[in-house]
């Protein structure tokens, strides 16, 4: 078996109510052929679990552990275990180094026509294939009644949580033109399956994109971040993984400008939850209706004061 060429686009966004961002994406696509036809390409995407003390800090080293572990595993190692291995691996360093703290953890690894995803937690996978989107992972989570009444939801698993872990491992066959999108619960408590769906005809980097500012302009409680990869020919040889880096190597955008205007496909199938901001040009010289009345009957009084006044003195003259 042959691996495939990927379009990989990836971004986060602090979002509307957050002045941090807690999310970590990351990715390891190796220039190496060797490398490359041993391992396959890395994703991941972790988020770091409010009310921890360090997520920021536990998210970023989960995603970035998790690409050493797993390119350091043993050759004899086929990938799905190789993922498993590393998973429990950062999951046993994050409870270690930081205490208390948790994050959760999605991951994804390409190789030949396969792709294996790891799980922990409520972030989620999708496979868009044949204009279907297909949700690959489930939640890790429990509803809990409020005090007041109501429920919320809570984690089951996390990584750092506890010194070990259970770790969901998904393995599926790959085609040209499939693509995969992780993302965080700051897309998902917003865009539903037919969002996700219509937003994943666009070019990957469209629509992460998209994905972002339709999250944002839906409430944005939440950071928000999305990976897509879209599935392409099958690599023919080490130039062409050469010349394919070279030319699509991705970018990780970070706080895309919340004042990009969103896609037509977006505006159109997302209904907000508010009103827009209605721009109207500011009035300049004129007191509004309200006040204008009030202060124009002030200024009569005080002209009707002044006429009995002028008019007592002239007559006792």
């Amino acid at each position: 078996m042959s691996n495939h060429l990927l379009y990989i686009a990836m971004g986060k966004h602090r979002g509307m109510r957050r002045t941090t961002n807690e999310d970590s994406i990351a990715y390891k696509y190796p220039s190496n052929y060797d490398l490359l036809r041993r391992r396959g390409v890395l994703l991941a995407l972790a988020e770091g679990v409010a009310m921890s003390k360090s997520g920021a800090e536990a998210s970023q080293a989960a995603v970035s552990r998790l690409i050493d572990n797993y390119y350091s595993q043993p050759n004899s190692w086929d990938c799905r275990l190789a993922l498993l291995q590393a998973v429990k691996q950062v999951n046993a360093e994050v409870h270690r180094l930081y205490h208390k703290s948790s994050t959760t953890l999605i991951a994804a690894v390409i190789h030949n026509a396969n792709i294996f995803i790891a799980h922990v937690g409520d972030s989620r996978a999708y496979h868009y294939h044949d204009k279907m989107l297909e949700q690959v992972t489930n939640d890790h989570i429990v509803q809990k009644q409020r005090p007041k009444g109501g429920t919320k939801p809570k984690l089951t698993r996390a990584i750092g949580h506890r010194k070990t872990v259970k770790v969901d491992i998904t393995e599926m066959p790959i085609h040209e033109g499939n693509t995969f999108l992780l993302v965080s619960d700051g897309v998902t408590r917003y865009l539903e399956n037919q969002h996700l769906q219509q937003l994943l005809r666009n070019s990957p980097t469209e629509t992460v994109r998209d994905i972002i500012q339709a999250s944002n302009q839906a409430g944005g409680i939440d950071n928000i971040s999305a990976i897509i990869v879209r599935v392409g020919r099958v690599l023919q040889n080490e130039e062409s993984l050469a010349n394919h880096l070279e030319q699509t190597r991705p970018q990780i955008m970070v706080d895309i400008p919340d004042a990009m205007p969103v896609r037509k496909v977006v505006s159109a199938k997302i209904p907000l939850p508010f009103d827009r901001l209605r721009h109207e040009p500011l009035q300049t010289g004129r007191l509004p209706q309200g006040r204008g009345q009030f202060w124009f009957g002030i200024m009569i009084l005080l002209i009707v004061i002044i006429a009995m006044l002028a008019y007592s003195i002239f007559v006792k003259q």
